[in-house]
């Protein structure tokens, strides 16, 4: 996998793009992350499949509020779905569960 253990997988859906992401969102994966989110169309929505993401660290924690940033000035809408427990408790300590849109699975 490229960056640090991180795998991206984008699907384009319309007004919808589905990342995919696998592995480890470390400080190498954030910038990937970041650059694989680019071109959201107003109005639509990036929806962050974490289903396999092993760990978040820092760095990632990082990119998820660059995302959530940049969704709210480009407007456009951020979920996060199928996130597992050992990541929602980094999301939950760093206060990001109450900013972005926590979903049981991918649309």
């Amino acid at each position: 996998m490229a960056g640090g253990g991180l795998s991206i997988t984008r699907d384009d859906r319309g007004d919808l793009v589905v990342l995919t992401v696998r592995g480890e969102l470390d400080r190498v994966g954030a910038d990937k992350l970041l650059a694989d989110a680019s071109g959201i169309p107003l109005g639509g929505e990036l929806v962050l499949d974490l289903t396999a993401l092993r760990r978040l660290d820092a760095a990632g924690l990082r990119a998820l509020t660059n995302l959530d940033v940049r969704s709210r000035v480009e407007r456009w809408s951020l979920a996060l779905a199928g996130v597992q427990p050992q990541v929602a408790e980094v999301l939950a300590t760093a206060g990001l569960d109450q900013r972005i849109d926590l979903r049981g699975r991918v649309p």
